[in-house]
This record gives structure tokens, C-alpha cells and sequence, in this order.
């Protein structure tokens, strides 16, 4: 038997909340939910667990540059939701990590990158564009990181080494 399809929602909350209002924002729907917007299928929930439910045109069903620039545009804004919960990950590490040398971790960054290859074939994207973003992303999240460490954390830890 079937269970009933579910919709997965990531909810927003800034701080103070934009427009005095927390932001709802659908990011993910189950496959065997039919999809409002449309549905990708090179990407199902067999790659990855979810599927995007885009509502522009699939890149290869575009005919204008409208049509490009509203489907970057829909990519762009679910990224900013997605990177602004990244970087609560940060926010939360900083506060439950004991030393400020802890901070940098060269194993998970090389683990992160591990899983970003493995994804990126899944998906067809390309190497070249990938890993440099993923570098970035990381180095901005450490730095991200270190900041809200030191403010939580003044002074650091005696003996921290760093």
C-alpha cells in the first residue's frame, strides 16, 4: 500500500523577520506527488531523495532568453534559502564546537568535496563548475564560522592554540 505523498517544506525564520513575517518557501516535493510547477526527470528521487518542483521551463525546453533568465532566476532563489540554512549549520557548529582550532576541519572539507564529486556526476554537472563553487562556499562558511565563534566565545579558549 501506498502512504499518502508528502510535501517537504523548508520554513525560513530571519532574524528580525523580513517584513515582520517568517518565510515559507516549498523546496522539494515527493515523486509520487503530482507536481504543481513541473517536474524534472533527470532528476527524481532516486538520484537524490527529492525532486525540485521547478516551475520555469526545463532548460531545454527554453526558447527565449526570457525563458533562460526567469529559470536562473527561480535556481537563484531557491539557492539563497538553501545557502541561508547552510549557514545556520555554521552558526550551530560554532556554538557546539568546544575549541576554536576545531573550527577548520580538513577531513570534512575533503569529505564535502567527496559527496559534492559523487553528486555532481549524478546530476551532470560539470566538474569545472562545481569545485571551485564548493571551495568558495566552504571558505566563506569557515570564515562565516570563525566570526560567530569568536562573538559567542570572546577571547577564545586558553590553551586553544589558535
Amino acid at each position: 500500500m501506498l502512504s499518502a505523498p508528502r510535501t517537504l517544506r523548508l520554513r525560513l525564520l530571519a532574524d528580525p523577520p523580513l517584513n515582520g513575517n517568517a518565510i515559507e518557501v516549498k523546496t522539494a516535493q515527493r515523486v509520487d506527488e503530482p507536481v504543481q510547477c513541473g517536474h524534472i526527470p533527470e532528476m527524481d528521487e532516486s538520484d537524490f531523495g527529492f525532486a525540485p518542483p521547478f516551475c520555469t521551463l526545463a532548460p531545454d525546453d527554453c526558447a527565449t532568453m526570457t525563458d533562460v533568465r526567469a529559470g536562473v532566476d527561480e535556481i537563484d532563489r531557491m539557492l539563497v534559502v538553501l545557502l541561508a540554512r547552510r549557514q545556520g549549520y555554521m552558526d550551530a557548529a560554532a556554538r557546539i564546537k568546544p575549541l576554536r582550532a576545531q573550527v577548520r576541519d580538513e577531513a570534512r572539507i575533503q569529505q564535502v568535496l567527496d559527496n559534492v564529486a559523487a553528486n555532481s556526476v549524478r546530476a551532470g554537472l560539470s566538474w569545472a563548475i562545481a569545485e571551485p563553487v564548493w571551495r568558495t562556499l566552504m571558505e566563506r562558511c569557515i570564515a562565516h564560522e570563525f566570526m560567530v565563534y569568536d562573538d559567542l566565545k570572546p577571547g577564545g579558549n586558553p590553551g586553544d592554540g589558535v
